[in-house]
């Protein structure tokens, strides 16, 4: 199953135009595999996610277009337009912790990186807990 997490509005807070080249999961466990990290803009979809799930390009194609993440500008001083969705799959049952991000970027003509703290945890169950649960259905991860 694909799990997805967004990373929290990105906000500009220097005079000059920022592009991000990376995003990184810091400490990321052996059981963790990333599918993709994409970008999405915030108006043409008209929201942004926290978390869901599934593999959202595939389950909502007229919904969720995905963009690589440097190939968006964010204006000096001001909010992107995009946020950043990275989609993964956990292959073992255990406890996982998504504490922070390690983002990479380019402002003046120079490169630079600074943390972004996540603080999610994921409990992995086999099987599912309760019970099984069938996959969800496209209804219930596309947003309209």
């Amino acid at each position: 199953e694909v799990n997805d997490i967004g990373l929290s509005l990105l906000h500009n807070m220097t005079s000059h135009p920022v592009r991000i080249r990376y995003v990184r999961w810091v400490d990321q466990p052996a059981a963790a595999h990333i599918v993709s990290i994409a970008a999405y803009n915030y108006y043409q979809l008209g929201f942004g996610i926290d978390g869901a799930e599934g593999n959202l390009p595939i389950a909502c194609p007229k919904e969720f277009h995905p963009a690589p993440i440097s190939s968006f500008i964010t204006q000096p001083h001001s909010n992107s337009r995009w946020f950043i969705l990275i989609a993964f799959t956990i292959s073992q049952v255990g406890v996982y912790h998504f504490n922070r991000v390690k983002i990479g970027y380019t402002t003046d003509g120079h490169n630079g990186w600074q943390y972004q703290n996540m603080d999610w945890t994921m409990r992995i169950h086999n099987p599912a807990w309760p019970g099984p649960i069938p996959p969800l259905p496209k209804s219930a991860i596309c947003g309209r």
